[in-house]
C-alpha cells in the first residue's frame, strides 16, 4: 500500500494528493550497464535539455519517463545534472523583453556585463519604475546609486507597476511570477540572488512587491518610498512579518524647507514606523536617514556605501548567508500574509486554493467604538481581510497554520526534510500525516520548468485540503 493509499483509508485527510513516485527499478539494465558514468551523464544531460525545450507537456512527460529510467530513479542523479544545463544562448548587452498577462502586456529591458558568460549564473538587479520613467533611465540611476557593487550583475527595469500595490488590478497577482520565470530564461539567473530596487514610487512598488512575494528575493534595497495600505500602523505589523528571512535596506531623507505634509514627510514617518517595529519583532530592516537633500543636487551625493550594499547581496534568498546553509534537523520556518490568491507563496508552504473571495475592494474604512482598544480592532479588521500562512518544520515535523485557504501544498526537498525518514504533518491543530514520501523526478522536473528555477527543484509534493481555518494568530 502506497501513501497516498494510506492517506485515503485513514480516513484522517478529506482530500489530499500525492504527487510522489517511487523509485524506477528496471527490469532490463542492459543499456546502463554498458555505458560508461560519463556517457549515461551525457545522455541524461541530452534528454533533460530535450525536456526543457519541448513545449508540448505530453511529450515532456514521456521524456521524464525516459529520464527516469537512465537515472536508474535516482532523483539526486538528476537534481545534480539540473545544476548543469546549458539551457541559455549569448544575448547582447541591452535587450528588452515583453511577457504577456492576464493582466496585460509588461516591457523589461536589460543590461548584463560585456562579458557575460550564459554558462554562468548572474545576481539580478530588478528595478521597479517611478511614474512615466524611461525604462534606460531606471537602468542608470540603478547604476548611478547603487555604484560598482553591481558591475558583475544583470539590471532589469520593468515599465511599469507590477504587484506593488495593495490593491491591484485581477490577474496581477500572478504578474510577477510570470516576469521573473520569463528573466530566469532569457537570462542564466542565480535564483537565490535576485534584489528588488526602487526610486521614490518606484521604491513604493518596490515595497510591496517584495512583501507579497519574499520568498523569490534575495533582498531589497529602496530609496525614498513606502509601502501604502489602509491603517499602516496595524498592517504594518501584520505584512513586515513576511520579511522574516528577507533582509531590506530603506533609505530616505527630510527637506526643511518644504511644506508639512509633502511626500518626503511622509516617506519619513512611514520609514521610521517600519524600522520601530522592524526593531521591536527582529525583522532584517535596516533604515537610514540620509543628509539633507540640497535643491538641484545629483543623486549620486547620495550613493550607498559599499559597507551597507554588502550587507544585502551577501545574503541568498530566504535570507540565508550564501556560505552558510542551515543544517538538516534545524528549524525552518515560514510567515505570510497575503491579500489575493497568486501571492500564497511562503517557500516551501503555498496555497493553491482560495477560501471564499478575496479582498478586492479599493478602500476600506474601520471605525472603532470609543469603549474598544482601537488599535486592536483595527487589527482584527485587517486580519479578517487578509489571508495567512505560518508553518515550520524541524527533524521532519510540519506544524501549519492556514486562514482562508482550501487548499494548501508542501514543497519538499533536500535540506528541509530528510526523505529516508518518516514525515509528520499537524495543520490547524488536526494531524494531517504521518508516514514516509518518496522523492519523484517526475515532480521535479515539472516544479523547474514551471518555475525555471534549477537550484531549489521540488523533489515531492504534499497537498492537504483544509475545511476549517486555524484561529487568528
Amino acid at each position: 500500500m502506497n501513501a497516498a493509499q494510506r492517506l485515503v483509508l485513514s480516513g484522517v485527510v478529506t482530500a489530499a494528493a500525492l504527487a510522489i513516485a517511487p523509485p524506477f527499478r528496471s527490469g532490463n539494465g542492459n543499456r546502463a550497464c554498458a555505458e560508461s558514468p560519463d556517457q549515461a551523464s551525457e545522455s541524461l544531460n541530452e534528454l533533460l535539455i530535450a525536456y526543457f525545450t519541448e513545449n508540448d507537456p505530453d511529450v515532456r512527460a514521456g521524456i521524464a519517463g525516459q529520464v527516469e529510467r537512465l537515472a536508474n530513479g535516482s532523483a539526486s542523479a538528476v537534481a545534480t545534472e539540473l545544476g548543469n544545463l546549458e539551457l541559455w544562448s549569448s544575448i547582447p548587452a541591452t535587450g528588452k523583453l515583453t511577457v504577456r498577462g492576464r493582466a496585460g502586456t509588461l516591457r523589461a529591458h536589460w543590461q548584463v556585463p560585456r562579458n557575460y558568460d550564459p554558462r554562468k549564473a548572474l545576481p539580478v538587479v530588478l528595478c521597479f519604475p517611478e511614474v512615466e520613467q524611461p525604462l534606460e533611465t531606471a537602468v542608470a540611476k540603478a547604476r548611478e546609486i547603487l555604484g560598482e557593487s553591481i558591475n558583475s550583475f544583470a539590471i532589469v527595469a520593468i515599465d511599469r507597476v507590477i504587484d506593488g500595490r495593495l490593491h491591484q488590478r485581477p490577474g496581477a497577482d500572478e504578474e510577477f511570477r510570470t516576469l521573473i520565470r520569463e528573466l530566469r530564461r532569457t537570462i542564466h539567473t542565480d535564483t537565490d540572488r535576485m534584489y528588488a530596487f526602487g526610486v521614490e514610487t518606484g521604491a513604493d512598488a518596490a515595497w510591496m512587491a517584495t512583501i507579497m512575494h519574499a520568498e523569490l528575493l534575495a533582498g531589497a534595497i529602496l530609496y525614498s518610498g513606502y509601502p501604502a495600505v489602509p491603517y499602516p500602523a496595524e498592517t504594518y505589523s501584520l505584512l513586515l512579518a513576511n520579511l522574516q528571512h528577507v533582509p531590506v535596506l530603506s533609505l530616505w531623507h527630510r527637506d526643511d524647507r518644504r511644506p508639512a505634509g509633502t511626500r518626503l514627510e511622509r516617506v519619513a514617518a512611514h520609514n521610521e514606523a517600519i524600522v520601530e517595529i522592524a526593531r521591536r519583532t527582529s525583522l532584517p530592516i535596516t533604515g537610514v536617514e540620509m543628509p539633507k537633500r540640497q535643491l538641484g543636487s545629483p543623486t549620486s551625493e547620495f550613493q550607498i556605501g559599499p559597507d551597507a550594499l554588502a550587507g544585502i547581496f551577501s545574503h541568498s534568498r530566504l535570507g540565508e548567508l550564501q556560505s552558510s546553509p542551515a543544517p538538516l534537523g534545524a528549524l525552518s520556518a515560514v510567515s505570510h500574509w497575503f491579500r489575493h490568491p497568486g501571492q500564497g507563496r511562503a517557500d516551501w508552504f503555498s496555497q493553491l486554493r482560495f477560501r471564499g473571495d478575496s479582498w478586492d475592494a479599493e478602500q476600506i474604512s474601520i471605525l472603532p467604538s470609543p469603549s474598544v482598544d482601537s488599535s486592536r480592532f483595527i487589527s482584527s479588521v485587517m486580519q479578517d481581510h487578509l489571508a495567512y500562512l505560518d508553518g515550520s518544520v524541524r527533524d521532519n515535523e510540519f506544524i501549519l497554520r492556514s486562514i482562508r485557504s482550501a487548499e494548501i501544498e508542501i514543497q519538499l526537498r533536500p535540506g528541509l526534510v530528510d526523505f529516508s525518514r518518516p514525515l509528520k504533518v499537524t495543520c490547524n491543530g488536526i494531524k494531517r500525516f504521518d508516514g514516509p514520501i518518496e522523492p519523484s523526478i517526475a515532480t521535479m522536473l515539472e516544479s523547474a520548468h514551471r518555475t525555471w528555477d534549477f537550484q531549489r527543484p521540488t523533489w515531492a509534493r504534499l497537498i492537504l485540503s483544509i475545511q476549517s481555518d486555524s484561529p487568528m494568530p
